[in-house]
């Protein structure tokens, strides 16, 4: 789309509204053997024993009484044999309440997007890419919150992780590689916090990385100590994800001073939203104090108490060796602090959101202004779409009805693409299951109508 002061070209927006109302995929949900044939739905020995609960009801209806754990990160690896170098190999791949996984060390998807139990979305990838001949490592880090918030539905002792992968070789032969009793689990205690961010959408991350297991994600680990998971699914109906996975790219302040005593200061020029990476050395049992936010208490200084009820100060503990500090949970915020830093770190954030072209929208202008305004506004649809419209990617974190109607008519006239729209209305049918007239947000296990 071309915009320019007094006219306006038309845009060929690939996807328009009424077409995406009509042409809604029609989802069929699917039990765990239709979807992962052979595979297992596998869990943390934590959940043993923790019943399901259900979480949906109407706001004014009694809430659930919640119990189960929380806060829970789960490691889980396996390595496989391939007997000649793949021609093809697909993968299907789901979690609750969220994955990263890894092939040989090496990030592959992180999801899923939230949805309901009755509607479990999982993704169908291209793992070539990734493997090889010969001893490859799947690994998995697994996360459930237990927190019952806008975010997604948690807090309701749904836990596990499953994947089935599918390898076609040049003769023609197959093989199938799934979930099950041989996969090794480690509950993960670096994440050590109690303490909740925003409107309970998140954890803060004290992280201990000495309790990380170093190499677990690559071949030849010894795993021999690690636990076998629970086996045998729980109540999941699956149906494919209607999104593509998240877009990653890595970000570098474009302003750092060092405010010297081992104190840093990192501007990235404009709010953004992903997983903070510091790379840094120091002595084993060194803490160091990590600082986001949006504004500044004084020059340098972050205010790391936001507006927005986030107050993102944490503090990670080294191992003494060459350390990379990677944040699991994502962050929305411009600036970061370091200190007590004990050497010269490297800093930089994986961003994270929908697929988002800038180049398939710009606006010109005589007033230099306008397109700064435009790309303002611009940048706060591609970081508040994420797995959904969100209502913003810091206090809620949740896909609201009306910042939904919105963010999707603003994200379709910049990128002409319906995917995030149609799922959107997809989930707020979903929600009429718990509210024929639709919940406020969706999905999610906090309750409005």
């Amino acid at each position: 789309m071309d915009m320019s002061m007094g006219r306006v070209r038309k845009a060929e927006v690939s996807v328009s509204y009424w077409v995406v109302l009509c042409g809604l995929l029609l989802l069929s949900p699917m039990a765990l053997g239709e979807v992962f044939p052979g595979a297992q739905w596998i869990r943390d020995p934590a959940f043993t024993g923790v019943d399901v609960i259900e979480t949906a009801h109407k706001e004014k209806a009694p809430k659930p009484e919640l119990s189960g754990p929380k806060n829970v990160h789960t490691l889980f690896r396996n390595e496989i044999t391939l007997s000649d170098e793949p021609v093809s190999a697909v993968m299907s791949i789901t979690g609750d309440d969220y994955y990263k996984f890894y092939v040989n060390g090496a990030f592959v998807v992180q999801g899923p997007e939230a949805g309901y139990p009755y509607a479990h979305p999982y993704y169908t990838l291209d793992l070539l890419p990734f493997l090889k001949k010969g001893a490859n490592c799947l690994a998995a880090h697994v996360y459930y919150q237990g927190l019952y918030n806008r975010v997604w539905n948690s807090a309701d002792n749904r836990s596990g992780f499953v994947l089935a992968i599918d390898v076609t070789y040049p003769d023609g032969a197959t093989e199938r590689f799934v979930t099950d009793e041989r996969w090794r689990l480690h509950t993960l205690k670096a994440f050590r916090t109690g303490r909740t961010i925003g409107y309970d959408t998140q954890f803060a991350e004290d992280i201990d990385l000495r309790k990380i297991p170093a190499g677990w994600q690559t071949c030849g680990f010894d795993d021999s100590s690690w636990r076998t998971p629970l086996t045998g699914w729980q109540d999941h109906t699956f149906v494919q994800q209607l999104t593509p996975p998240l877009q990653h790219l890595r970000f570098d302040p474009v302003v750092t001073k060092d405010k010297g005593d081992g104190n840093y200061f990192y501007d990235f020029g404009t709010e953004i939203v992903g997983h903070t990476r510091i790379r840094v050395k120091g002595k084993a049992g060194h803490k160091l104090e990590v600082r986001h936010g949006e504004e500044l208490d004084a020059p340098d200084t972050v205010r790391d108490k936001m507006r927005a009820n986030c107050h993102y100060r944490e503090f990670i503990t080294l191992t003494g060796g060459d350390d990379l500090i990677e944040f699991y949970d994502y962050r929305a915020f411009r600036y970061i602090e370091l200190r007590d830093c004990p050497s010269k770190p490297e800093v930089w954030v994986d961003v994270r959101h929908h697929p988002f072209d800038p180049r398939a929208s710009r606006l010109s202008a005589s007033d230099e202004l306008l397109p700064r305004i435009w790309e303002m506004c611009k940048n706060g649809v591609r970081y508040g779409s994420q797995g959904g419209f969100l209502d913003c990617p810091s206090r809620e974190k949740g896909a609201y009805l009306g910042d939904a109607l919105i963010a999707s008519h603003s994200h379709l006239v910049l990128t002409g693409d319906g995917s995030l729209t149609k799922k959107a209305i997809k989930d707020f049918q979903l929600s009429q299951r718990i509210c024929p007239g639709i919940m406020a947000v969706a999905p999610g296990s906090f309750c409005q109508e």
